[in-house]
């Protein structure tokens, strides 16, 4: 599928900005010792700009958000394939992305 230049441009934005957070992910995790919340909350961005890029090339709307969820329900609407593949993980996911994000807005820099 070829996409319009403007929509191929914030597909590739998207896509950059999650390769970004991906390789902060990697570096976090090089790091003595390993920043492991701060790894976790660049790997839980870059899902969500991954997800981003995908609605943005499906030309699905979707609310300025951080809920991975809400945004994998978007997704599942052009893929119900990835239903039971997201349903069975999700909790756990959700979890670790909960914690990671609010140790991260509360100031925590542990592990």
């Amino acid at each position: 599928m070829l996409l319009d230049p403007a929509l191929d441009w914030e597909v590739s934005a998207w896509l950059g900005k999650a390769t970004g957070d991906l390789r902060a992910a990697q570096v976090d995790l090089k790091a003595e010792p390993p920043l492991l919340n701060d790894s976790l909350f660049h790997c839980q961005q870059a899902c969500e700009k991954a997800l981003k890029s995908l609605l943005c090339c499906l030309q699905t709307p979707f609310r300025k958000v951080h809920d991975l969820n809400e945004l994998g329900n978007l997704a599942m609407q052009s893929f119900p394939e990835l239903d039971p593949s997201l349903e069975k993980n999700s909790s756990p996911f959700r979890l670790r992305c909960y914690f990671a994000i609010s140790k991260r807005r509360t100031g925590s820099r542990t592990g």
